[in-house]
């Protein structure tokens, strides 16, 4: 894989609707869950969740720190990324962020249980290979008869402003 000094922003790698996986520590060590992203922009990650459930509740309005992962395998596209996560029962906030697809999971915005995860982001990777399967095997077999020191692809880290 080919490192470069690039550096990417966040809102040009993800997507709304992207499938998350948010990690969080817990008594048992660290847990990941899949989460649908609602929001991205140049510093923050925006879910709705239920503030009830029990990953979500310690969390709070003070917040701790999470990682949280995306990954594309079609497009061989890979993102990780580190910050403080806070639990906003704001009902603006949520309105805001409100979609249909919410609905699967939620009765409407005004549903007690839902609130805004936000995720400020403080440092993060990405990683992008040849998309497409022929792609990707041509690229394994090349690194397979090779040293495997030129494997293709690109990694770089994101680009948070004020960080």
């Amino acid at each position: 894989m080919t490192h470069h000094d690039e550096t990417r922003a966040l809102s040009a790698l993800i997507s709304a609707g992207q499938i998350a996986m948010v990690t969080t520590a817990d008594p048992t060590g660290l847990a990941a869950r899949p989460v649908t992203c609602v929001e991205a922009t140049e510093t923050t990650l925006s879910f709705l969740v239920d503030r009830t459930a029990d990953w979500v509740e310690p969390i709070g309005p003070e917040g701790t720190t999470v990682a949280v992962s995306f990954a594309d395998s079609r497009e061989n596209t890979y993102i990780c990324v580190s910050g403080t996560a806070r639990v906003l029962p704001d009902s603006a906030v949520v309105g805001r962020l409100w979609n249909p697809a919410a609905k699967a999971f939620f009765d409407g915005p005004e549903d007690p249980h839902v609130a805004a995860l936000q995720v400020a982001v403080e440092s993060g990777q990405w990683w992008d290979g040849p998309s497409g399967r022929l792609r990707q095997a041509l690229a394994l077999v090349r690194a397979a008869v090779s040293d495997g020191s030129d494997m293709v692809g690109e990694q770089g880290s994101l680009d948070v402003p004020g960080r």
